[in-house]
């Protein structure tokens, strides 16, 4: 696997670590670190779950999964930072937002002294992405200072996604059978359109503008019937947008183009659509150049309950 798939990976294993926690549980594993920071393995002793809170053997046994899978991957990142590119390091700062708000959540103490285990190496885990992310960022910045600069905003500190999942529905979408795959993406215009919004475009009239959409990158964002990775990117564009402080000045430009609800009627309609394609793959199997896309569109439409 190289960084970028494993940028997925890690996306998706922290959003999957915040939809397993959902409340105290019963003989949760601990591991102790190592001096070389990864940790030592130790037998896992049987959960018993938690009925009062809601959890189950099932459910602990798969935070337990989760967690050690975080930390691989993690430190994959740790050996292979010299190679980070923008997306890899913008996978890094999802999961630190993501892990942090986990962390915040139990910060007041709360938590039942049997996960304090599973919060200390949260814990430790998010410290190790934040110094694989200051490195990363450092060598990126000194690789391409004009590229960087585009998509600084976005990966400068860590990425929070407040947003509350909602359900989808792909019932109305057509029953195409098609891959995740394209045979043509606008990369340089998704690149544009990405720092329009961003507030990244290099050049004297738009330097440190934020928050413009203009007529061509809202065709392009607002184009139905796609797929890949201009849908994922589609998706990608409201999702920086809002990062960036920009969901007012998208949603009255939306508004006045006829799109009433805004932003979010555009996010769920376009994720309806990737939520229909990702689960034709899964019905006949997604075949090997489509699962990298794959799980691209399944970081961006998490849980798998049909939310996104």
């Amino acid at each position: 696997m190289g960084v970028g798939t494993k940028q997925t990976r890690l996306v998706l294993l922290a959003l999957t670590a915040a939809a397993l926690w959902s409340g105290p549980s019963v003989g949760t594993p601990y591991r102790g670190d190592a001096p070389d920071g990864r940790g030592e393995w130790e037998a896992r002793p049987a959960g018993r779950g938690d009925p009062a809170a809601g959890r189950s053997d099932r459910q602990d046994q798969a935070l337990w999964d989760v967690v050690e899978a975080l930390e691989w991957t993690v430190d994959f990142f740790r050996r292979s930072y010299r190679d980070i590119n923008l997306d890899g390091l913008y996978g890094l700062r999802i999961a630190e937002g993501q892990l942090g708000l986990m962390l915040e959540t139990v910060a007041d103490g709360s938590a039942h002294h049997t996960v304090r285990h599973v919060i200390h190496r949260l814990g430790r885990i998010k410290v190790r992405i934040t110094r694989i992310s200051h490195h990363a960022l450092h060598l990126l910045r000194s690789r391409d200072m004009e590229y960087f600069r585009k998509f600084e905003a976005v990966v400068k500190e860590p990425f929070l996604l407040r947003t509350p999942w909602k359900y989808l529905r792909t019932e109305e979408e057509e029953q195409r059978e098609e891959t995740m795959t394209e045979t043509w993406f606008p990369g340089n215009l998704s690149d544009h359109c990405l720092a329009e919004v961003t507030g990244g475009l290099n050049s004297d009239k738009h330097r440190d503008r934020k928050c413009t959409v203009s007529e061509r990158c809202w065709r392009f964002i607002t184009a139905s019937h796609t797929s890949g990775y201009t849908l994922s990117h589609q998706i990608l564009w409201t999702i920086l947008g809002e990062h960036v402080g920009c969901m007012e000045n998208i949603d009255k430009y939306a508004r006045r183009r006829g799109m009433l609800e805004g932003t979010a009627e555009l996010r769920h309609r376009h994720c309806s659509s990737a939520l229909h394609h990702m689960e034709a793959l899964m019905h006949r199997g997604a075949a090997q150049a489509d699962q990298d896309m794959f799980l691209e569109t399944r970081s961006g439409i998490h849980p798998p309950d049909g939310g996104f």
